[in-house]
């Protein structure tokens, strides 16, 4: 593992669900959250959460409750990101199906070359 937490692959499997439920949990808690804040609040706020889990996690880096609480609130963070970034979106363009497409495309190739270059 890449990490200064010596851990097994069991609680690697563990420390990724931690991820997941953080995930679940903010993409269920921002159906209702959406309906008091603005979009662009919004991703403000998720951007806090991701920064704060990432310092917290990278000034503590050899804390397993660090590593463990930070994950999970980078999958909280994370969950509502994209959305919001849609949302916000459509405040200041025409969301229409042509419009949409480019976005997805530019999002999906964006994706797909992150390996490539985070690998070079």
């Amino acid at each position: 593992m890449c990490t200064d937490v010596a851990m097994d692959a069991t609680d690697a499997t563990f420390l990724n669900s931690i991820f997941w439920a953080g995930f679940i949990l903010g993409r269920g808690s921002g159906i209702f959250v959406t309906r008091c804040i603005t979009p662009g609040k919004y991703i403000i706020l998720d951007s806090i959460v991701i920064i704060a889990a990432s310092l917290v996690m990278l000034i503590w880096p050899a804390d397993e409750i660090v590593l463990w609480c930070g994950t999970f609130f980078w999958g909280l963070g994370i969950a509502t990101f994209y959305g919001s970034g849609i949302s916000y979106a459509s405040l200041l363009t025409n969301m229409s199906g042509k419009w949409f497409f480019i976005f997805g495309l530019g999002n999906s190739i964006g994706n797909l070359s992150m390996p490539v270059l985070g690998t070079a």
